[in-house]
């Protein structure tokens, strides 16, 4: 069975274990992070773990660093992923085998996904359970990422209302870096109940923050790591990160995220100008 544990990834104990270490939620420039595709790369070879590029409704950084990777014979496991914003306001994450597949998935998605920095914006947002029903056309994976963040994001009670749509989800984020260590624990006691699968990641949008959180298989391919994590033979380990670092973060997410939810605002009442009797 995979184990859970709350406190600072140590890499090279878990590396001697024979487990291969992926911080599975990052952020590039493309959406709302401060890093560049490739100073990801760089700055994990130095930690000694893979990644995997999580964009809000964007892949172009996930497509880069994967073809950089095959361009340097695939030495670092980078999985193909996303975290896509749906229309309440909920983000999951979806990660992919094969970035082909990743790239065939976001053609069919693309047009009902808020893309702010391309100046899309659809009159309809894509609901959870659309694009849930739309992963299972292809092999990958899909994870609910912080359940117990600040709302609108908090995905907990959205879901737990909602159980058809729970039931396709294969996984639960456990840690985030970003989150008070009791927000983790919930997400922890959560998916204990369920019984899922469950991944971690730091959800770094700074260099500073990569590598906060990890999850390890003991694999050196994604298929297998992916498989790995399915079958609950992972570990996730993390801890949260200093205060200063996660007030930066959310309000640098909440900045970004602002847009992509701004279609999706309720219009404003309108004043009530009667008189009022005296």
């Amino acid at each position: 069975m995979g184990k859970i544990i709350l406190k600072k990834p140590d890499i090279e104990l878990l590396n001697k274990q024979g487990y291969n270490c992926v911080d599975l939620h990052t952020h590039t420039t493309y959406s709302d992070g401060t890093m560049n595709y490739n100073e990801i790369i760089k700055h994990t070879k130095k930690l000694k773990i893979g990644f995997s590029i999580t964009d809000h409704n964007l892949i172009t950084g996930a497509i880069k660093a994967c073809a950089q990777n095959k361009r340097n014979k695939n030495k670092q496991l980078i999985i193909p992923g996303i975290e896509v914003t749906t229309d309440k306001y909920k983000d999951l994450l979806f990660y992919f085998y094969d970035i082909a597949e990743l790239i065939e998935f976001y053609s069919k998605i693309k047009k009902d996904i808020s893309r702010p920095k391309l100046k899309k914006v659809p009159k309809k947002i894509i609901s959870s359970d659309e694009i849930l029903d739309i992963s299972k056309q292809y092999n990958c994976l899909s994870s609910i990422p912080h359940p117990f963040c600040l709302r609108p994001k908090r995905a907990y009670k959205y879901f737990q209302k909602k159980p058809t749509v729970l039931k396709k989800i294969d996984a639960i984020e456990v840690i985030n870096s970003i989150l008070k260590k009791r927000r983790n624990e919930k997400a922890i006691l959560w998916n204990l109940e369920l019984e899922k699968a469950f991944t971690g990641g730091s959800d770094a949008h700074r260099l500073k923050d990569l590598g906060n959180v990890i999850t390890g298989v003991k694999s050196n391919t994604v298929e297998d790591f992916l498989n790995g994590v399915l079958k609950k033979k992972n570990v996730v380990m993390g801890a949260p990160g200093k205060i200063p670092k996660k007030i930066l973060s959310q309000i640098r997410i909440a900045g970004t995220n602002i847009k992509i939810w701004s279609p999706l605002q309720r219009k404003p009442k309108q004043k009530n100008n009667k008189i009022r009797k005296t």
